[in-house]
């Protein structure tokens, strides 16, 4: 489930959210089953927004969503700067 704004509605800043599945997350980016969440975090997720913001100047917000005690879902959000 994803939803965006036009430029044209929000005076040219893109925003919008995607809702994905950790296992089809990791599935996209090519990321082995072995990394452990935190790993995962820390070298794929982390790096992925601080490359956005530093050269889309994107922010990227992301919220866990959690079956049980386990992350099964991921909610990130996408806002570009001004």
């Amino acid at each position: 489930m994803s939803w965006a704004q036009k430029k044209e509605d929000t005076g040219g800043v893109f925003a919008g959210w995607l809702t994905v599945s950790v296992e089809e997350l990791r599935q996209m980016l090519g990321v082995p089953d072995s990394y452990a969440w935190v790993i995962f975090e820390r070298q794929v997720l982390n790096v992925v927004k601080a490359e956005l913001l530093e050269k889309a100047n994107i922010q990227v917000n992301i919220s866990r969503k959690k079956t049980s005690r386990k992350i099964t879902h991921l909610k990130i959000e996408f806002i570009s700067g001004s």
